[in-house]
């Protein structure tokens, strides 16, 4: 059984990423990537655990496609390859002995969308529900008092 604490630290683990800044906003505020994710209907955590499969180069192409199709911000244009290139350099990535391994062998698991970011889904939800009961359970008891 997963207990709660481990399945925030898989969770977490991407925090450096999807807070990092993106760009400046037209009302000074940061546009990170876990917003620019949301606005592009992405689950920003499933996004980071596919990302994170990919390699640096692989992610940094593919973030620089979608920040090249963001609309021009207050301070202009910005150079798509190089924010992307400094965002996937924050993706926690897979130790080296592990891609080698990796790459040599052919994989029998299950696609890192279809695995990790399920496995990761599945854990973020069922903290959301212990913190749901544990919110309702706590206003019971307040009410009762």
């Amino acid at each position: 059984m997963t207990t709660a604490a481990s399945a925030l630290s898989d969770i977490s683990r991407f925090d450096g990423f999807l807070y990092a800044p993106v760009r400046d906003e037209a009302n000074g505020n940061p546009l990170t990537v876990l917003s620019f994710l949301a606005r592009l209907n992405l689950d920003p955590w499933d996004e980071a655990a596919r990302l994170n499969q990919l390699s640096r180069e692989a992610a940094a192409a593919d973030l620089a496609t979608r920040v090249a199709a963001l609309p021009e911000g207050p301070a202009g244009p910005i150079d798509a390859q190089a924010v992307a290139a400094r965002l996937a350099a924050l993706l926690p990535g897979r130790t080296t002995a592990a891609s080698d391994a990796g790459s040599a062998l052919p994989r029998a698991t299950p696609s890192p969308r279809t695995g990790d970011a399920q496995r990761l889904a599945a854990r973020r939800r069922t903290v959301i529900y212990a913190v749901v009961v544990a919110v309702l359970l706590a206003g019971e008891w307040l009410l009762v008092r």
